[in-house]
């Protein structure tokens, strides 16, 4: 099921009409905060989004100029862009049983495999260990199996008749750790050798990796969260823990973990310091329950490390949720299920930044690997080059034998000028109705110099045809120096009249003499937002009075208009238009939210 929506409201203190004749000429509160007005139409708080228009993603379209909005005191944000959360689906029922993948905006979302739980993504995003269904009385009994996403084939790793609770990848995305019985084992998926990692004790469950420096996380029923060493040395208990804190995650840079406590999702640093419980703040939330009780829900982190991602429900709904991770109380909503009945989600398996938005990878040579600067013109002065890991050498290339570098001097540029004329599958008349998008994704580290390190950002220049600028967007600079590659994905809109991309790498020194940041596996792409099967682009215009035209474009059979008056509750029922389009309905009265559903 796919669904697109617009949001409408009306008497909820946020839109309010101050004269029978509205107008809806589009004002908006860019960045947020204030108060703007064209003296019919009066929108107060924060509104949070870009000018009217049509946004999109490729397969969700928004026209308008209200989203999102603040309700009833619950400060729920916008949904980040970009990255995909593999979950599980928890029932009494074996077949009901699911791993799922849905996008962080919501779309995107299908089924990976039926009567299976419990996913752990692999660091690079091709493979995923699981538990295939079986026993329900304890998932864990369950044998541990792998799927290789692309191509999907599935094979059995480890047959037991005990309880293997939890596993984890190792940063070569082929060994993995699990716990059985009395101890952690680690097993390579390639050749199923398995070897002991620790015996200690048997309630000695759940663990997880830092990537970066190889101690593992996990937890005792008994006493708390625990690490170890590498080697399986040095065993602690993390201070300010205790028994019932369970399912610790390692955010994306291993500076923090995410846990589960008795009635709440928190995070706490390695020494036992900054313990927040991120639920405090936030009204009428509960742990999912199964079979009467909370049960096995593993929270996940944002690419970013801003938001603990997690199986929640909150004002009655389950879904997946994402919560600041500073427990400041702010939630986005991402995704809810269709089946709100014995399907619960409980289990947050792997997020991963979209590397790429759609369509073909524009740039050449993007990753160094043709071994030379073909296709890159260089500027700035810090002579930005080619690595193999030898310029800082504990930063190696993300993949392949090559990344680029920033040299030494104060900033470097690597330049590309992409055509888009005459190059198959773009349409230049897309181009000038605004419908295309430039998908922007990199990957940053850097050398680890100070709270402020050198870094890059990309930025893009548009060209007409006779390859004078007309736009330019740029990512924000991206500062990545505790061992990890970071990525970076963004949409820009492409002006009408654009014929020429300019793709810039820039390099930026903050300390020390050299530009010690580097850049693998850039990609430029363009995204069609109408090329969607006859997907259509829900809108609102002025009907005259206090009334407004709610219409669809195309009018593309099969979808019906739904309703809500809280998005909390996300209780959406058919309209009484049903599929007539368009309609025209009144502001007055209550809060109305409106969205396109198609079976």
């Amino acid at each position: 099921m796919k669904n697109f929506w617009l949001i409408f409201l009306a008497a909820a203190g946020i839109i309010s009409t101050s004269a029978q004749n509205l107008s809806v000429d589009w004002f908006t509160l860019d960045g947020g905060g204030g108060q703007s007005s064209d003296g019919n139409l009066t929108i107060s708080g924060t509104a949070g989004q870009p000018d009217a228009g049509i946004m999109g993603d490729g397969a969700l379209m928004v026209q308008g100029g209200f989203w999102p909005v603040l309700i009833q005191g619950i400060p729920m944000a916008s949904a980040p862009a970009g990255y995909q959360i593999y979950f599980s689906v928890q029932s009494a029922t074996p077949g009901s049983n699911y791993i799922g993948v849905v996008n962080s905006d919501g779309t995107g979302y299908r089924h990976v495999l039926d009567s299976a739980c419990w996913p752990r993504l692999s660091p690079d995003g091709t493979k995923l260990l699981y538990h295939p269904v079986v026993y329900t009385d304890n998932f864990a009994r369950n044998n541990l199996s792998l799927l290789n996403l692309a191509p999907s084939n599935s094979y059995g790793l480890y047959y037991h008749g005990d309880y293997l609770v939890s596993y984890d990848w190792q940063a070569d995305n082929t060994n993995f750790l699990f716990d059985l019985t009395c101890g952690m084992y680690g097993e390579n998926s390639q050749t199923l050798q398995t070897f002991t990692f620790f015996q200690v004790d048997c309630y000695d469950d759940a663990p997880s990796i830092n990537r970066q420096d190889g101690r593992v996380a996990f937890h005792n029923s008994y006493q708390g969260l625990l690490l170890v060493n590498s080697n399986a040395s040095g065993r602690i208990r993390i201070n300010n823990t205790s028994p019932g804190d369970v399912w610790p995650v390692w955010s994306p840079d291993y500076s923090k973990l995410a846990f589960l406590t008795a009635n709440a999702f928190s995070v706490i640093q390695p020494d036992g310091s900054g313990r927040t419980n991120l639920l405090a703040k936030v009204a009428n939330a509960a742990l999912p329950v199964y079979q009467g009780q909370p049960f096995a829900m593993l929270p996940g982190w944002s690419p970013d490390g801003q938001w603990v991602i997690a199986p929640l429900v909150l004002d009655g709904t389950n879904g997946i949720y994402a919560l600041s991770a500073d427990g400041s109380g702010v939630v986005k909503s991402l995704f809810v299920p269709p089946n709100q009945g014995d399907q619960i989600v409980n289990w947050i398996g792997g997020v991963m930044p979209i590397a790429f938005y759609g369509g073909e990878n524009l740039l050449l040579n993007p990753g160094a690997e043709a071994g030379t600067l073909t296709n890159w013109v260089v500027g700035g002065n810090s002579n930005a080059g080619l690595d193999q890991g030898t310029f800082d050498a504990n930063i190696q290339p993300r993949t392949g034998a090559f990344d680029f570098y920033g040299g030494t001097g104060a900033s470097g540029i690597l330049s590309q000028l992409v055509n888009l004329q005459n190059r198959a599958g773009i349409s230049l008349a897309t181009i000038d109705a605004g419908n295309y998008r430039a998908g922007v994704s990199f990957w940053e580290q850097g050398l680890n110099q100070s709270a402020l390190s050198d870094d890059a950002y990309v930025s893009l220049a548009f060209l007409n045809v006779n390859q004078q600028v007309i736009g330019s967007v740029a990512t924000p600079e991206v500062d990545a120096h505790n061992g990890v590659w970071q990525n970076y994905t963004n949409q820009y809109v492409l002006p009408s009249g654009t014929r020429y991309i300019v793709y810039n790498i820039n390099f930026v020194r903050h300390a020390g003499g050299d530009l010690d940041a580097f850049v693998d596996d850039a990609s430029l792409s363009l995204i069609d937002v109408t090329a969607s099967s006859g997907i259509p682009v829900l809108s609102i215009a002025p009907a005259g009075g206090a009334n407004v035209t709610v219409s669809w474009t195309p009018a593309t059979p099969g979808f019906v208009l739904q309703e809500c008056s809280d998005l909390r509750l996300a209780n959406w029922s058919n309209s009484a238009s049903g599929a007539i389009n368009p309609i025209t309905v009144s502001t007055a009265g209550v809060a109305k939210f409106y969205r396109l559903m198609h079976p």
